[in-house]
């Protein structure tokens, strides 16, 4: 039987609501960038989630059509925003599987984005970075 999928809270100083909209992801001469925000405020911030150059997969899914996932929040890390880490990722082993393990010896976060309307999953190398930015 495989492990259950646990999220685990982002580490982050930012404080970003659980109802957040999906704006935008961007990747570019900039990097992989996953724009969201609080529509239902009149002036919203908006939060780039910047994972930098070094992405080595990423999905990105209506929520709806998560319809098999089965996750649990870790009880004495419950993720208290729409950024988890994801632990026992069937992403992750998937990745390894379609690379050949060519990354099986590095750490390799697996980043889940989950907003209203879409979830944004993200294997990289680095935790991204947080910032705001005002629409």
């Amino acid at each position: 039987m495989p492990k259950k999928r646990i999220h685990r809270r982002f580490p982050s100083s930012i404080k970003i609501e659980k109802s957040i909209d999906f704006v935008g992801l961007y990747y570019d001469n900039e990097g992989f960038r996953v724009h969201i925000s609080d529509f239902s405020k009149e002036k919203s911030e908006i939060f780039v989630i910047n994972f930098g150059a070094m992405v080595l997969a990423h999905r990105c899914m209506d929520e709806g059509k998560y319809l098999s996932l089965e996750a649990i929040a870790d009880v004495y890390d419950y993720p208290d925003s729409p950024i988890v880490i994801v632990e026992n990722s069937d992403f992750l082993e998937w990745f390894h599987n379609e690379s050949l393990n060519l990354y099986i010896k590095d750490t390799i976060f697996h980043v889940m984005i989950l907003t209203q309307d879409d979830w944004i999953d993200v294997l990289c190398l680095n935790l991204p970075k947080i910032n705001i930015i005002y629409s």
